[in-house]
């Protein structure tokens, strides 16, 4: 299961949007990524595309390598998690969009399409409230992080207090 997110030029300086990603297997990460975009987003959309565009080669890479290695009973069939519902319509969309005006957004644009078609990769709408990589693209409040650790089985359950978090080293201000 991957999820993945961007932000849209948020940085003040320079409005490079940041693409964030985590990548995990029954609940355990195994990969993520928090990175600032090369190139400038002219949208929101954009920003996402680049994120997922990134994700799904990420997710393509680990899905083939750990099918080849057999190092789980049944192949992965791997599911690609956004929260932008225009993104995912786009994605899905049969029709032959020349919607990114620049080669490396369509080519994106196709790379996502091209797995969608071919059965490798599944893109499913998740809430913003489910996004557990919001962490890696911009600041997050207490429970959602506490929330999205827990999720990635970085902290247990039960712990509920960013005090806590302080104390064991899990968090550094």
């Amino acid at each position: 299961m991957t999820y993945a997110d961007a932000d849209w030029g948020n940085n003040p300086i320079d409005r490079r949007s940041v693409s964030g990603f985590t990548v995990s297997i029954n609940s355990h990460l195994i990969s993520w990524r928090s990175k600032k975009q090369q190139t400038l987003s002219h949208s929101k959309t954009e920003a996402e595309f680049k994120s997922l565009s990134d994700a799904a080669k990420e997710t393509t890479w680990l899905v083939n390598f750990i099918n080849k290695i057999q190092l789980t009973s049944s192949p992965l069939e791997p599911l690609l998690l956004n929260d932008n519902k225009g993104v995912i319509d786009l994605a899905l969309c049969d029709a032959n969009h020349s919607r990114f005006k620049t080669k490396h957004m369509n080519i994106k644009f196709n790379f996502i399409q091209e797995l969608l078609k071919n059965g490798i990769m599944l893109l499913k709408n998740v809430s913003m409230i489910s996004m557990n990589a919001d962490f890696l693209t911009k600041s997050v409040g207490k429970t959602i992080l506490i929330r999205s650790l827990q999720f990635h089985n970085l902290i247990k359950k039960n712990v509920c207090s960013l005090s806590v978090l302080l104390s064991r080293g899990v968090v550094k201000i």
